[in-house]
């Protein structure tokens, strides 16, 4: 969301650009961020992602976070646009760790299952990465993060 409350995808609208397939709202008061997805998603959607989170100043490392993809028409991931959100994501930490903070992946289909599975593959094997899991419902999620829904 930005500043003044509205989707940040309105924004992007507005100035003539591609709208990202992604809104997200951050709960300050339970300390976790909820991303969602729609339509098509591609490795450049989730970079871009990534940087409008750093920028938002509501953002914290430390926060748990539910992606939820039931929504999306269609998930374009590479193995290498995947591995490429990894390094931005580290190199966006400055050292920072992740480590022990759950991040849930909400996805419907079975292709969308086994990419976000091999985009897990590849962030287990990354020190101080966040614990991703996949479930097939928001509620799945919520319940695995502890938290409750937003």
């Amino acid at each position: 969301m930005d500043r003044a409350g509205e989707p940040n995808c309105a924004n992007d609208r507005a100035k003539g650009r591609r709208a990202l397939p992604f809104s997200y709202e951050i709960d300050t008061k339970n300390g976790v961020a909820k991303l969602t997805a729609s339509g098509i998603v591609t490795d450049d959607d989730l970079s871009a992602l990534v940087d409008e989170l750093w920028a938002d100043p509501d953002w914290r490392i430390d926060m748990p976070t539910l992606t939820d993809f039931s929504a999306a028409v269609a998930l374009e991931f590479t193995p290498d646009g995947i591995r490429g959100v990894f390094e931005l994501l580290t190199t966006k930490r400055g050292g920072l760790s992740r480590g022990g903070i759950k991040s849930a992946v909400v996805v419907t289909e079975t292709g969308q299952k086994y990419l976000v599975k091999m985009g897990q593959a590849m962030a287990s094997s990354i020190p101080d990465m966040s614990s991703i899991q996949t479930f097939s419902s928001p509620e799945e999620a919520w319940d695995w993060l502890g938290l409750p829904e937003t």
